[in-house]
């Protein structure tokens, strides 16, 4: 329950450490640029998940960098895309779950010795990111399609925003419990 708890809490706090990647980035006028948005979001899980992984003898600055980079990098994939021009376009969600794909593969590697079967926390990272990422680009399309304004528009876009932190904790908690290696004597 405190993986999920952690998982979730940090989902909340990307929202915020993306607006201040946002604010600092207008602030040497590179406003506009997504990988704020990765890497904020990526900064925030990270950081309260890795007060969960330091407790097994896991460094909390490698899990945080694991997250906040891995994906961070997609989102910079998508600006650097765009910058060239080309017609091709990358979605939320899939920048997201190809995040998550390799977040899974920086902390699978950071939790081998931990897991029986560290492919599946690649597998659970992928899922849990990519559902996220849907999850939030249909709360932002529902909302802009029901036309909320306002007050009720803010507090239902809040909430539906809100969601997707708890799915992804509960997905990667799922895989750590399944596949967690007992520490010996146990």
């Amino acid at each position: 329950m405190s993986w999920l708890r952690a998982t979730w809490l940090g989902w909340l706090l990307g929202v915020p450490c993306i607006v201040l990647l946002a604010l600092a980035a207008e602030a040497v006028r590179l406003g506009g640029l997504q990988v704020f948005v990765g890497t904020g979001m990526g900064l925030g899980v990270g950081l309260l998940q890795a007060r969960q992984v330091r407790g097994c003898g896991l460094s909390a600055g490698s899990w945080i960098l694991a997250s906040a980079l891995g994906l961070g990098l997609q989102f910079l994939a998508w600006d650097v895309a765009a910058a060239m021009g080309t017609t091709w376009t990358y979605h939320l969600a899939g920048c997201v779950a190809t995040g998550g794909l390799v977040v899974g593969l920086w902390q699978g590697q950071l939790l081998k010795r931990h897991l029986v079967a560290p492919a599946w926390w690649v597998v659970g990272c992928t899922l849990g990111w990519g559902l996220a990422g849907g999850l939030t680009t249909t709360a932002d399309l529902l909302v802009k399609g029901l036309a909320l304004r306002g007050l009720p528009g803010a507090a239902a876009y809040l909430a539906l925003v809100a969601l997707p932190g708890g799915v992804l904790g509960l997905l990667t908690a799922r895989v750590l419990a399944a596949t967690w290696r007992p520490a010996v004597g146990q």
